[in-house]
């Protein structure tokens, strides 16, 4: 069992209600018990992408459960020891994180 994380963002907010008519929610990856952290690669193709990314966003880092998560906390994240994904849909980059090339959740 896993958890997915993301960058989610209203845009458009109505400024008598506070109701938004648009969210942005963009897929970062998934922590999941015994495996190493897995990128959505679909977007930033990185580490180093997704680092300057959520370094500028970190007030909009949210769990599947919508808990709104520290950048802290999502980046010790990215460290954990586990095993590698290694599978077709996924790649390393050059500091030997994992990526997936398609989306998943």
């Amino acid at each position: 069992m896993g958890t997915n994380y993301y960058y989610k963002e209203d845009i458009d907010t109505c400024c008598h209600c506070g109701r938004t008519s648009e969210e942005v929610v963009i897929h970062i990856g998934k922590s999941s018990a015994g495996w190493r952290w897995l990128f959505n690669g679909t977007k930033y193709k990185s580490y180093q992408e997704w680092m300057f990314f959520l370094a500028n966003h970190k007030d909009s880092i949210y769990d599947e459960y919508n808990r709104k998560i520290d950048f802290t906390e999502i980046t010790y994240l990215f460290d954990k020891e586990g095993m590698s994904h290694g599978s077709r849909f996924s790649f390393k980059d050059k500091d030997g994180y994992e990526l997936s090339n398609t989306d998943f959740s």
